[in-house]
């Protein structure tokens, strides 16, 4: 058989094993964590496009900025501010 035809099945069934190695190896293996993506999702600047209809555009980008250079979470800011104001 010549390569040109025996290659490609060949490349083939390396590439099923490669991907059936990264399933059982990698992906099943993955687990999420509740607590941790809670915390990601809390301190997303993109939480502030909640504040948007109150605030205005300019008011949540400048409480996505507070909430950067402070280290806080945006809810956290709007409270503060809340509560100030």
């Amino acid at each position: 058989m010549p390569y040109v035809a025996y290659a490609p099945p060949e490349s083939l069934e390396a590439v099923r094993n490669a991907v059936r190695h990264f399933d059982e190896k990698c992906v099943r293996l993955f687990k999420a964590h509740p607590d941790r993506c809670r915390k990601y999702a809390q301190r997303s600047v993109g939480v502030a496009a909640l504040y948007n209809e109150g605030r205005g555009f300019t008011g949540a980008a400048e409480l996505a900025q507070k909430a950067v250079e402070s280290g806080r979470s945006v809810k956290e800011v709007a409270d503060e501010e809340g509560a100030e104001g």
